[in-house]
């Protein structure tokens, strides 16, 4: 449903109340067919005045109808209920960004009438206060949305949407990173879904929530509407109640548009309940539209309104969730890639940091996109070498042996990638003759210019060219760096993790050199390797100092003794103060 860009202003006016119909000028009047629909609800000797203005003079509108009597005022849409989303067209990331527009766009224009209905002081539901209060979470949720979407689409974004409305559907918005991972743990492996599918769900999953919200609003925005349309009934069957004439106002009742929807009826009784004379009459109207008692009817409508408040605040919920959710953990858990590796018989994959293991699965991906084989069975490759060699998988994805899983996956490598491999392995031979063809290119650049200046004779071009090799030989230098630089990034040197601790196989002592001066420096660097224990309290991990003394003439000198015995007993008194003998002095004796 789009809302309205006008909205029509009607205001009912009690007998005596001079010539309304001038209050509106400037604005635009009333056409024929409105009224033709309204008038007959007028009452004798009342009279209506009314106009379709734009929604930002909606309040002057209502300011000047109020000012010129005491008329009883509404403010319709007269929009279309709801409809179904027509089919999109074009290739599936074309149509995930026509879903984010086309769900963003009815979110806003929904928003838009009942920021107008508040701004009016009309009551709201409780779903309507939310979709207001959080509007914003669509608008930045949309912007990373787009801001962060492959360019290139994925074959299987389709299927992704799919899953994605299905886990919304199946828990009515409420994501959590426990159900999120059970979704794909569930629908990953039947689905084909490769690694940077995983990776894209999040996004897509947000669109679904977005579309969510925006049926959500929709169906706000009409019920709004009833709500307004049954004032506007209430009013004249109140009115109508009081001159006698109810029946006849309840015929013409028959005949609006928003009779049909149970919803209407039931804000209708809702506002008639202080009219006992009108209440009745509707209520009798409302049985004969519904077939039966309206209890049912009622405790339905308020268990739909109930619940879309809850889906409502599910979703925005999900959407917080989404932004801040830690989506490595969760892939990590339902990766099947991941599961493989994690098979390393070397037992070094899984212990390595994030980083590395992400470097490990972009190889994967890499070798599975230039080979008929899966990224499973990629990654099971990889453990089968690791087996035979009695290595670690890290060695077949990160190291020069990646090529023996090429052969066995049979992949196409491209000729990018050989040039950069050659390029490395012939590293410090290319770097200097580069260096040194670029410098000899600008020497003879520089002979023949002093040639042309007048330079006969050969030994001054030799002297002119020596002399001409040092600045010549740095700005070479400078320019291969650049070139090294900008065509050959630097790769992540693979890491093991020790987030959880070091464990007892890694233990790991940490070593300072320092020179014995005098007895503060002593001091400063035995509070210094405190600080390093305190800031790194794991039990696997010991420090040290190597101390030295400085130069002398002499192999030894009188001060020798006392500075070593100083540092000797500030590491005993570390080790007394700190269980664990984490503590140990290494020394080297001074020598010529």
């Amino acid at each position: 449903m789009r809302s309205a860009s006008r909205r029509l202003v009607l205001g009912f006016f009690p007998p005596g109340t001079g010539h309304p119909e001038s209050v509106l000028r400037g604005f635009s009047p009333a056409d024929r067919r409105i009224k033709s629909r309204y008038g007959p609800l007028l009452l004798p000797e009342e009279r209506l005045a009314g106009a379709r203005v734009a929604r930002e003079n909606v309040q002057e509108a209502a300011r000047r109808l109020r000012d010129a009597g005491s008329p009883s005022v509404f403010v319709l849409y007269e929009a279309e209920p709801p409809q179904p989303a027509g089919e999109l067209r074009g290739d599936a990331r074309q149509q995930l960004l026509t879903r984010l527009d086309r769900g963003e766009r009815n979110f806003h224009d929904a928003c838009a009438g009942l920021e107008d209905a508040l701004r009016l002081h009309h009551t709201l539901a409780a779903a309507a206060e939310w979709l207001l209060d959080n509007s914003y979470l669509v608008v930045t949720n949309a912007a990373e949305i787009r801001r962060n979407l492959p360019k290139h689409h994925s074959a299987a974004e389709a299927r992704l949407y799919d899953i994605a409305r299905a886990l919304v559907e199946r828990t009515d918005g409420a994501i959590t990173p426990e159900n999120l991972a059970e979704c794909l743990r569930e629908d990953h492996e039947p689905s084909g879904l490769t690694m940077a599918d995983l990776w894209l769900f999040p996004l897509v999953l947000r669109v679904a929530l977005i579309e969510r919200l925006s049926d959500i609003a929709r169906e706000t925005g009409w019920s709004q509407q009833l709500h307004e349309t049954a004032s506007l009934w209430a009013d004249r069957l109140a009115a109508a109640a009081r001159a006698g004439t109810v029946d006849a106002m309840l015929t013409h009742l028959d005949a609006e548009p928003a009779a049909p929807f149970p919803h209407f009826g039931i804000e209708l009784l809702e506002q008639l309940q202080d009219e006992e004379s009108a209440l009745a009459p509707a209520q009798r109207w409302m049985e004969r539209r519904f077939g039966g008692s309206l209890a049912p009817l009622v405790q339905q409508e308020h268990t739909h309104e109930a619940a879309r408040r809850v889906s409502t605040v599910n979703a925005f919920g999900s959407l917080r969730i989404l932004g801040r959710l830690e989506f490595a953990e969760i892939f990590e858990q339902v990766s099947r890639v991941e599961a493989d590796l994690r098979k390393d018989p070397g037992g070094i994959y899984p212990r390595s940091d994030f980083d590395t293991r992400d470097q490990c699965r972009h190889v994967v991906e890499q070798i599975a996109r230039h080979s008929p084989s899966s990224e499973p069975e990629v990654a099971r490759a990889a453990v089968r070498l690791a087996w035979r060699s009695g290595g670690h998988v890290a060695q077949f994805l990160l190291s020069s042996s990646i090529a023996e899983l090429e052969k066995e996956t049979a992949t196409r490598v491209p000729v990018r990638t050989k040039l950069v491999r050659a390029v490395r392995r012939h590293a410090t031979l290319l770097y200097f003759s580069l260096i040194f063809a670029l410098t000899a290119c600008f020497a003879v650049v520089v002979i023949a210019l002093a040639h042309e200046a007048g330079a006969r004779n050969i030994a001054a071009l030799a002297i002119y060219g020596i002399l001409a090799l040092f600045p010549l030989s740095e700005l070479a230098m400078q320019i291969v760096n650049a070139l090294v630089i900008s065509m050959l990034p630097p790769a992540k040197l693979p890491k093991m993790s020790f987030r959880d601790g070091i464990p007892e196989d890694q233990a790991t002592l940490v070593v300072v050199p320092m020179m014995l001066t005098n007895p503060d420096a002593v001091r400063h660097e035995l509070e210094k390797l405190e600080i390093r224990l305190l800031a790194n309290p794991e039990s696997n991990l010991w420090f040290g100092l190597l101390a030295d003394f400085t130069d002398c003439a002499h192999a030894s000198d009188p001060a020798d003794e006392a500075l070593l015995e100083a540092v000797r007993q500030g590491i005993v008194d570390l080790n007394r103060r700190y269980p664990g003998e984490r503590f140990v002095l290494f020394h080297r004796q001074r020598v010529w």
